[in-house]
């Protein structure tokens, strides 16, 4: 993961992978997000965030005034990758903090224009987005196979995976990642309490017996957060390129299949395939939210 320090040297490798004369200094914008306040509002265009630190949820509104939750954004992920590849701003979509994040907003055109230019951001942008829409496929048919104590058992054991077994959420922001209503999310966590699998506190839900709660929980895989970490591995080699024990690592390319510099006809070839295939995720991503 690339943890950014404005005030020092991080900051500086990560805009070594964006455009060569972009200043982090003067364009970049770090900020505090409390829990439950957004991050990307809706339709927002011109910004990419980076969670430095924290964890988002994206949500997409439907029927005028009600939001559902569909997916996870935690660190070292950024917001905004469907802008990113070139999709259309959606109204409908947002995400919010769901604990207090740090976040990095990037502006989208030097992302963009880096994307032409560094193979390793590009590796790490689509996979973040192909493990995006993966989520989005196990999301849908879990809804739609599984009974909402087994569901809400999986999303408290998604939600430990990330925060630890005391978690700062509230019934109504599992009632929007369930799609139920409170009262529904109010018993089935009353029925994992009587189990002894969780104690519910004001403001939070504590984890006590891990097995239980897997026991108790739909087989749908849990997206654990060193996978999603692992996404953005590649940036830690290619920010420390310049060292010459790494130079000579063929991880840097790792994510691409073969090192891009021997090649550069090639290399734009391999990005054109990239981009196109990530430009049809972004489709098909639009077209389930939409069904």
């Amino acid at each position: 993961m690339i943890t950014i320090d404005i005030a020092g040297t991080e900051a500086s490798k990560f805009s070594s992978l964006l455009s060569p004369g972009w200043n982090w200094r003067k364009d970049a914008i770090q900020r505090l997000v409390r829990p439950g306040a957004p991050i990307a509002e809706p339709g927002e265009t011109g910004w990419c965030h980076l969670i430095e630190q924290g964890l988002a949820a994206s949500y997409v509104t439907v029927d005028q005034d009600k939001s559902a939750c569909v997916g996870l954004i935690g660190s070292g992920e950024l917001i905004g990758l469907a802008a990113l590849f070139g999709g259309a701003a959606d109204p409908s979509r947002h995400t919010r903090a769901v604990v207090s994040c740090q976040v990095l907003g990037i502006p989208l055109a030097a992302m963009q224009a880096a994307l032409s230019t560094s193979p390793a951001l590009l590796a790490i942008c689509s996979q973040q987005l192909e493990a995006r829409f993966v989520g989005l496929q196990h999301i849908a048919a879990c809804n739609a196979r599984h009974v909402l104590p087994g569901r809400c058992a999986h999303w408290l054991l998604t939600l430990q995976a990330r925060l630890g077994d005391t978690l700062p959420v509230t019934h109504e922001f599992l009632a929007s990642v369930l799609g139920v209503r409170r009262a529904g999310v109010t018993v089935t966590l009353q029925g994992l309490q009587r189990d002894g699998a969780i104690r519910q506190q004001r403001g939070s839900i504590a984890i006590l017996d891990i097995e239980r709660l897997r026991h108790a929980a739909c087989s749908c895989p849990i997206a654990a957060p060193e996978r999603e970490l692992e996404i953005v591995r590649p940036a830690q080699v290619a920010v420390h390129a310049a060292d010459a024990a790494l130079r000579e690592t063929p991880r840097v390319h790792w994510a691409i299949g073969e090192d891009s510099s021997s090649n550069p006809q090639h290399s734009i070839a391999r990005i054109d395939q990239v981009l196109a295939v990530c430009r049809s995720v972004i489709a098909t991503t639009q077209d389930v939210l939409g069904a």
